[in-house]
């Protein structure tokens, strides 16, 4: 959750086209990816370099609103 948002955010490895952005807008969504409860570091990141606190999706494979 970012610091004062009241909804849970879920981040996704890359930027996303902005058709399917705004296709997929304020739907529920099925994503087929990798899970990881925190972000991963690249091996080449410093200690001490800034993550974003939450969930991530990595290796997307499908993205698809659900009915």
């Amino acid at each position: 959750m970012l610091d004062g948002d009241p909804r849970p955010r879920l981040f996704l490895q890359q930027p996303r086209p902005a058709g399917e952005q705004q296709q997929l807008a304020d739907k529920r969504v099925r994503v087929t990816g990798v899970f990881h409860r925190t972000q991963p570091r690249p091996p080449d990141d410093p200690p001490y370099s800034a993550t974003f606190s939450g969930s991530w999706i990595y290796d997307i494979i499908v993205l698809e609103p659900v009915r």
